[in-house]
């Protein structure tokens, strides 16, 4: 938002729901293009969602709304208004996309200036999507690096030999895929695939699972 008027648009589509993380799924988002029908839904839910704030919103700056739309509904279920930019990689995946720095463009707008929005031309638009994945309790004791026809940045947050705790909110990130391609379709596989792929595998420790036996046999 610039002085209150929308200045820009970007919609993304997640591959499951957020919460399901903390149950040891991986979780991701997709871009929503322009050309798709759920874009301009999505940008008219959100115009008519700020409208009828009772109490305004921010006049400058990122504004993040969240949707849940049910497959074959045309009304969308209000999950959350924040005046920030999206988690996750998204700002990370818009700007492979149409070349927009979310961060630095939220920042500008709350600081008052007027930063100019230049997308990059159409031809180099590079459709993206990201997958995040859950730590699991145990040793690291394998890890794969991810084979995908698309582009992949990967951010690795675990080690072999690591000790890990199973995730307990979404900043437990074992590993972050950032992906990307010119073909959508080509791109879409491989973020099922991503999504739907265990990169590294965890063995609990023997000694901590001993100890748990004697534990429980001796109480």
């Amino acid at each position: 938002m610039k002085n209150g008027q929308p200045c820009y648009f970007a919609a993304c589509k997640h591959y499951r729901p957020n919460d399901d993380f903390i149950y040891g799924h991986a979780i991701g988002n997709i871009v929503v293009r322009e050309e798709d029908p759920e874009f301009e839904k999505l940008r008219q839910f959100s115009s008519d969602t700020l409208q009828s704030l009772e109490h305004g919103y921010p006049k400058n700056g990122v504004l993040n709304i969240d949707f849940f739309l049910q497959e074959g509904s045309e009304e969308p279920i209000l999950m959350e208004v924040a005046a920030r930019t999206p988690g996750g990689l998204v700002s990370k995946m818009f700007y492979t996309y149409q070349g927009i720095r979310l961060n630095e463009l939220h920042l500008q707008l709350q600081m008052g200036d007027d930063p100019e929005i230049i997308l990059k031309n159409r031809s180099e638009w590079k459709y993206s999507a990201y997958s995040i994945h859950p730590k699991q309790e145990g040793v690291v004791t394998e890890i794969e690096k991810p084979i995908l026809d698309s582009d992949v940045e990967v951010y690795w947050q675990i080690y072999l030999g690591e000790t890990l705790k199973a995730s307990e909110s979404m900043r437990d990130v074992a590993i972050a895929m950032l992906l990307s391609h010119h073909d959508f379709s080509t791109l879409e596989q491989d973020y099922k695939l991503a999504n739907s792929t265990s990169l590294y595998k965890t063995k609990k420790d023997s000694f901590l699972e001993s100890k748990a036996v004697f534990a429980a046999v001796t109480a």
